[in-house]
C-alpha cells in the first residue's frame, strides 16, 4: 500500500521546465570558459609574453581533469548550489584538489613540457573558483529554484492524509 509500517512516503515531482542541459551541460561549459578566462587573466597579469609561446595548450588536458574534479566534489548538484555554506566547502575542496592535481601534472610532465607554471596554476585555480562561486549563484537565479514551488506527491492512507491537511492549515 501507500504506507510502509505506518509511515507516509513522500515523492518529489520535478518540474518539466528544468531540462537536463540546463542542469548539467551549461554549468560545465560555463566552468570550462571560466577556467580558460582565469588562465588567460593570470598570464596577462604576470607574463603576457607567454601567450605567444604555446603556454595555454598544456592546460587543456588538465582542465578536463578539473571538470571531473568539479563533478566528483558535487559542484554540479543543485542542492549544493542552494546551500551557500556547502557550496563554499565544495569549492574549497575542489580548489585544493585541482591545485594538487595541477602540481602533480606539471611535475610528472616537466621533462616533456619544460615548464613549471606554479604561480600561474595557483592564480588560475583561485580566480576560477571565485568566478565559479558567482557562476553557481547565477545558475541558481537562472533556474529560478524555489523550495516553496516544489510539487509533492503524498502516498498515504486516508487518515494520515486528513492529519496532514489539518496540520497544514494550522
Amino acid at each position: 500500500g501507500p504506507t510502509q509500517n505506518g509511515r507516509i512516503r513522500v515523492c518529489m515531482l520535478r518540474p518539466f521546465s528544468r531540462l537536463w542541459f540546463v542542469r548539467t551541460l551549461i554549468p560545465a561549459l560555463g566552468d570550462l570558459t571560466i577556467l580558460f578566462a582565469a588562465l588567460l587573466t593570470s598570464v596577462v597579469l604576470r607574463e603576457p609574453i607567454l601567450l605567444h609561446k604555446g603556454f595555454i595548450p598544456p592546460f587543456v588536458p588538465l582542465f578536463a581533469v578539473f571538470l571531473a574534479t568539479f563533478h566528483a566534489t558535487g559542484l554540479y548538484e543543485l542542492r549544493r548550489v542552494r546551500d551557500f555554506v556547502s557550496l563554499i566547502g565544495g569549492l574549497l575542496v575542489s580548489g585544493t584538489a585541482c591545485w594538487m592535481l595541477g602540481m602533480c601534472y606539471f611535475y610528472f610532465l616537466f621533462p616533456y613540457l619544460a615548464m613549471t607554471p606554479k604561480t600561474h596554476l595557483v592564480l588560475t585555480v583561485v580566480l576560477a573558483h571565485v568566478a565559479m562561486l558567482a557562476w553557481r549563484r547565477a545558475i541558481l537565479i537562472m533556474t529560478d529554484f524555489s523550495l516553496m514551488r516544489l510539487r509533492l506527491l503524498v502516498l498515504a492512507s486516508s487518515e494520515h492524509l486528513t492529519h496532514l491537511r489539518l496540520s497544514q492549515s494550522l
